[in-house]
């Protein structure tokens, strides 16, 4: 079908043609004149039928020894898509960006970041606070991906108060 070629970080796209379509969909960074596509965006683009299906399993098999979570994150990748958001890769200490509905456009900043958490599985305290003051940092709002082990994912919004300046 397409030619991809698999990188540590994702799968590569040389295809002119097939690069404009998914970029201006949302998926994808670009890279020059190819598109680098997280595995997540290839499973779930495989799954849909715009790549070749059996990309799913062989994305899945590379990417699960350096990732260990990569499920997970597709499960709350596929949920974010099919509610119409557009999501992108993140950053060292968060999953993904999250663009609102329909806000996607080339340059823009995303609103929120989104950690991906198991149901169950411990998170260092230290970690979580990393994760809010880096979104603090670049403004945007964090939000936790909880999944259980159903596979299904509930949303929390992380929310920072501000200390009050005096205490009566």
């Amino acid at each position: 079908m397409h030619t991809l070629e698999f990188r540590e970080s994702g799968l590569l796209v040389r295809d002119r043609a097939l690069i404009s379509r998914l970029y201006s969909q949302g998926y994808g960074e670009l890279l020059g004149n190819e598109l680098l596509l997280l595995p997540v965006e290839v499973m779930y683009l495989a799954e849909r039928g715009v790549l070749d299906k059996e990309l799913f399993l062989k994305v899945l098999k590379t990417y699960v020894t350096s990732d260990p979570d990569l499920w997970v994150k597709y499960l709350v990748y596929r949920d974010l898509r099919s509610r119409g958001y557009v999501v992108k890769g993140g950053s060292s200490r968060v999953d993904f960006r999250l663009y609102e509905r329909g806000g996607w456009k080339r340059g823009q900043p995303a609103k929120y970041y989104v950690k991906v958490l198991i149901e169950g599985r411990r998170i260092d305290l230290d970690e979580l606070v990393q994760c809010v003051n880096e979104a603090l940092r670049v403004r945007k709002e964090l939000i936790l991906a909880i999944v259980d082990s159903l596979g299904t994912v509930s949303y929390y919004r992380v929310e920072v108060i501000p200390p009050e300046s005096k205490l009566i």
